[in-house]
């Protein structure tokens, strides 16, 4: 069979729908599939390439990816000796356009793109998959958001597919996202939603990540809930290694991801920890964050300076640099989202090393908590317990310092519906007829 992906995030690139669709176009050609990706370009990536049946063409980008690289900000907490080596830089004045740069353009553009930032990627995307769809016929055209931008890429050209299939994979909600927004919604709300919904009614099927996410988009399109399945996170990694680390001297506590002030903020975390370090056992302990820290930067600052060594913040690092933390954490930090419909990518990979999770929450339906409710090494917290908490630090340390065990049969087996095995043969599954896909069926229940 032959499909079309209109994926704007695409490896090389790295962010959790890249990966997925990497991962997925991939296996999907080594079953023997024809799988043709239009994505966006970026410096220093090939335009085309092809592998076998797999073949990307990667389009637009030679603006809006210039102007990318002059906006985009910083996102470590830097040392006191690289903020010297900073001032006395002579990139200042760069420092200063970036900022100057910036500010005009939320002063102007942000205000008034639609439907996203990436939406210049939207006439070369129609005119190179306009061809493909001119020269092949396709079983099935897969978009993938985010950005939104790609599902109008396929309505654009949803006259040429014939009798293709067209699958409309949502990372992301779109038009009830209420933090980091898309777009300047106080302009385009209603239009963000009669978009989204008619793009749900044009389109074969849609595909979510969680249950929380499908049962808003029912309430929101009622008569689109026909359409709406959940296919779960995909893990990126190998099972294992089980709880196999030797704990040395000191007990190492890691964070991997991107915070945000009003959805992944950090607070609860570093206030617990600091209790902890009261309570915690003679070897010790460190707090380690990987990843950007956005505009919580002066809450981690005020941190670092109270906990000194025991908190370090390494940004951004290689994909390889941030496995390698986590293979060399005791116990990994899941900051839950502040809205019950988006699932943390990562933590399907948290899950799959078999390590002790601690799981922060800060609301009562959290994506997480249901994710992880029967995983065997995770304790669940929430921040509103805080006020009793003594019994909470004596539950935490006693889970840090005696966490519990996992079998690598069970880990196997919770595991089994996040494979790339199972999580293509569901895409399989929706996206084309049942009777012509020969594929294990893989069913994702509330209950796993």
């Amino acid at each position: 069979m032959r499909f079309l992906v209109l994926a704007y995030s695409y490896p090389p690139t790295v962010n959790p729908r890249a990966v997925r669709w990497g991962a997925i176009a991939q296996h999907w050609a080594a079953m023997g599939h024809h799988v043709d990706v239009i994505s966006g370009w970026a410096p220093g990536q090939p335009r085309e390439e092809g592998h076998d049946q797999l073949h990307i063409r990667r389009v637009g980008g030679n603006l809006s990816e210039r102007m990318r690289g002059l906006l985009r900000p910083g996102g470590a907490i830097a040392s006191p000796e690289s903020d010297r080596r900073s001032s006395e830089s002579p990139r200042t004045g760069s420092h200063r356009l970036k900022k100057i740069a910036r500010a005009c353009h939320d002063a102007t553009w942000k205000k008034l793109y639609w439907p996203d930032s990436n939406c210049l990627w939207q006439t070369p995307a129609v005119k190179a998959a306009g061809r493909l769809l001119e020269e092949h016929r396709y079983d099935a055209v897969v978009s993938v958001s985010i950005p939104f931008t790609s599902h109008l890429v396929a309505y654009r050209l949803a006259a040429q597919l014939r009798n293709a299939a067209w699958l409309v994979d949502v990372g992301d909600p779109f038009s009830f996202m209420d933090q980091c927004t898309p777009n300047n919604t106080a302009l385009y709300r209603g239009k963000n939603t009669a978009w989204e919904h008619r793009i749900f009614r044009r389109s074969s099927v849609v595909s979510v990540t969680s249950d929380e996410t499908a049962d808003r988009y029912c309430a929101l399109f009622p008569d689109c809930a026909d359409k709406i399945h959940v296919i779960p996170p995909l893990a990126t990694q190998p099972c294992g290694p089980v709880n196999d680390k030797s704990q040395t001297d000191p007990l190492k506590l890691v964070y991997t991801g991107t915070l945000y002030r009003d959805i992944r903020n950090p607070t609860f975390l570093f206030e617990l920890f600091g209790e902890i370090l009261k309570s915690s056992p003679k070897r010790g302990l460190e707090l380690h964050l990987y990843g950007l820290v956005n505009d919580c930067s002066d809450i981690v600052a005020t941190y670092q300076r109270k906990f000194g060594s025991a908190l370090r913040v390494h940004g951004t690092v290689p994909p390889a640099a941030a496995q390698q933390a986590v293979a060399n954490a005791d116990l990994l930090v899941n900051l839950g989202n502040s809205t019950s419909y988006q699932l943390p990518s990562k933590i399907v990979d948290y899950a799959a090393t078999g390590k002790p999770i601690l799981n922060l929450t800060t609301i009562e339906h959290d994506s997480s908590a249901a994710f992880l409710r029967t995983h065997p090494a995770t304790l669940t917290l929430r921040d509103n317990e805080f006020l009793g908490h003594g019994r909470m630090i004596r539950d935490v340390v006693r889970f840090i310092t005696a966490p519990p065990t996992v079998s690598a049969s069970t880990l196997r087996q919770w595991m089994s519906p996040f494979t790339i095995e199972n999580i293509a043969a569901r895409y399989l599954e929706l996206a084309v007829p049942t009777e012509t896909v020969h594929a294990p069926t893989t069913v994702w229940q509330k209950a796993a």
